[in-house]
């Protein structure tokens, strides 16, 4: 239902989860020689330099997740079950992101390259908050309906 507030909840914080897999979260470089993705490094000739898998894969089950927990709007308590374990995993996927480079060693900081995060990773965190408040509305719901079940 897509009427329900928490579904919209839901819908954007896909649609931002969608929108962190395209857009570059970092430049390494003086000259901005590599492009920090979720996925890992690209240069400029879009040839993936250094991948990460982890946070791909996080990133995927977050976005499968959040899509199974739109169709379940019937199952309320499901719902938030999916919704809170893609909650979790974002929480691990923004530690997998700022963390993965440096695990790595990449980039080299004896070449003198550094990376320099832009203001997209702050996106990170928008996903969580709506998947938040979604996980909230949905309680709401469920208690409402409860709670007409106890007058009947």
């Amino acid at each position: 239902m897509i009427q329900r507030i928490q579904t919209l909840f839901l819908l954007l914080s896909l649609s931002f989860c969608l929108l962190l897999m395209y857009l570059p979260l970092g430049h390494v470089g003086d000259q901005f020689e590599f492009t920090y993705y979720v996925y890992g490094f690209v240069d400029h000739s879009g040839l993936l330099v250094h991948s990460f898998y982890l946070s791909i894969v996080v990133l995927l089950v977050v976005i499968f997740l959040q899509l199974i927990s739109i169709l379940l709007y019937k199952n309320r308590l499901r719902q938030v079950m999916l919704a809170q374990i893609s909650l979790i995993l974002l929480v691990l996927l923004a530690v997998s992101v700022l963390m993965s480079p440096d695990l790595f060693g990449y980039p080299q900081k004896d070449l003198g390259l550094s990376l320099e995060y832009n203001w997209n990773t702050i996106l990170m965190i928008i996903p969580w908050g709506f998947t938040y408040l979604a996980i909230r509305r949905i309680k709401k719901d469920e208690a409402l309906v409860r709670s007409a079940d106890r007058m009947r």
